[in-house]
């Protein structure tokens, strides 16, 4: 095959904002490389703030110390932190409180440090002054400069004995959302059997029970297999909102409009639109502050609107979306284009698509489905020649942005064969050597790789 010998490249963590009065060669923010929500730790608990990715830990380049800043809002004595390395290190551990701006102060109120400590072996460095305060700064520096520290394990451990009670999300939720999100075929059972009342009512998140945000991943992971499991989402999407709290004193209203979000898409798939709409438009007025949620919203109202005959409503609701969101997801793209499209404007329409064409890769799980590229083919007999060209290049676009690795060939594939047709039906396109400019894309990402390699 054209791609058999490529390989991904691993991608690399996202460096932190400083947080710790020193500098450093590199730092890490552990809340972007796993997804764990920890500013808010309460005193009495345990947190394994790397659990989400146990086999992986937080990896640094060879001779690079690592650097950990981590905000807790209080603690009380005595408190254990509890660390593994891959490797052996030497360790600073230091506890500051918050300053005026926010960041750490300039001296700890605590420190400690340990020498050459070994590999492969749980640390337990224990404060036992009592603190209200704030900012803990674990650095591990590399004995010899060509070995590359990796972290494991990281917890934190609160007195009065609670050691056995988890700061929200879980590890096996963690686990479960990484299944959801790779699309994997057994999220549904394995999400099936953490659905039990201890697991379901133990606390979450900001007042909510961890049943809300289970049952959000089960619906999620539901919606993934199609049309058959269509009534499990929606009897997924009624307990998540059975779980929610019915005070209205929450501080965090996002929960509550993922699980509106849940329901709309849950009432729409069986067909009762009136009631997908009233869920979306209120989720939408609660998740102003999420992009992805208020988006996901506007863009669902924009179609149902479409569906409903509605087109001044529907292109009101995208044109308020695409003022707001800086990038608009292919949905959004689609369902623009085919508002435009339906109010008479056509040449509007293909300036969308384009415009997503040249924005984001065609989705390899789609492929021809894909909405953007299957609403320009379905239009293409009303393009003027200047849009036919400009969906020529937009394919052409497409072999850059598809990433050249197996599993996208079909899509890489469909672009080439489409631009080919295109040429044989449209004299004044010229056609281009694409397979020739696949493998060129190819050489140069090989070439790249070999000349970043140690």
């Amino acid at each position: 095959m054209l791609f058999a010998a490529l390989l991904c490249a691993p991608l690399p963590l996202r460096a932190a904002a400083t947080t710790a009065p020193t500098s450093t060669p590199a730092r890490v923010n552990l809340e972007d490389s796993t997804k764990w929500t920890y500013s808010r730790f309460a005193a009495g608990t345990i947190f394994d703030l790397l659990d989400a990715a146990p086999d992986t830990g937080v990896r640094m380049p060879p001779g690079v110390p690592l650097e950990l800043s981590i905000d807790f809002v209080s603690w009380l004595a005595p408190t254990q932190i509890q660390f593994r390395p891959r490797t052996r290190v030497n360790v600073d551990v230091a506890l500051y409180t918050t300053g005026t701006n926010g960041l750490c102060a300039t001296r700890p109120l605590w420190c400690a440090t340990l020498t050459d400590c070994v590999a492969n072996i749980q640390h337990i460095v224990t404060i036992r002054a009592a603190v209200t305060g704030r900012w803990l700064r674990l650095r591990l520096e590399p004995l010899r400069d060509d070995t590359a520290i990796v972290l494991d394990d990281l917890a934190v451990f609160g007195a009065r004995g609670a050691t056995n009670v988890p700061i929200w999300p879980t590890r096996a939720f963690a686990q479960a959302e990484q299944l959801v999100a790779a699309n994997a075929t057994n999220a549904v059972d394995i999400i099936a059997r953490s659905l039990a009342p201890p697991i379901l009512h133990a606390p979450g998140r900001n007042g909510y029970p961890a049943g809300v945000f289970w049952y959000l991943l089960y619906t999620r992971a539901l919606e993934q297999q199609g049309r058959d499991r269509v009534l499990e989402a929606f009897n997924a999407a009624a307990w998540a909102q059975a779980y929610t709290p019915h005070h209205t004193n929450l501080i965090d209203m996002l929960p509550l409009a993922e699980v509106y979000c849940a329901q709309g898409r849950a009432h729409r798939a069986i067909g009762w639109e009136q009631d997908a709409e009233a869920y979306y438009g209120a989720a939408q007025q609660l998740a102003v502050s999420n992009v992805l949620i208020w988006q996901e919203c506007a863009t669902a109202l924009a179609d149902l609107a479409l569906g409903n005959g509605d087109f001044t409503r529907a292109e009101k609701h995208l044109r308020d979306l695409f003022v707001r969101v800086e990038r608009p997801t292919r949905a959004a793209y689609a369902v623009y284009a085919k508002t435009l499209f339906y109010n008479g404007k056509p040449h509007d329409g293909f300036d969308t698509l384009k415009e997503c064409m040249t924005l984001y890769p065609l989705d390899a799980a789609l492929v021809e489905k894909d909405p953007v590229f299957a609403l320009y083919v379905d239009r293409l007999a009303e393009a003027l020649d200047t849009e036919v060209c400009s969906f020529y290049d937009a394919l052409g676009a497409q072999l850059e942005l598809i990433p050249p690795v197996q599993g996208n060939e079909s899509a890489l594939a469909l672009c080439a064969n489409e631009r080919t047709l295109l040429t044989r039906l449209f004299p004044f396109l010229t056609k281009e050597d694409d397979m020739a400019r696949i493998r060129a894309i190819i050489s140069a990402k090989e070439a790249a790789r070999a000349q970043a390699r140690p």
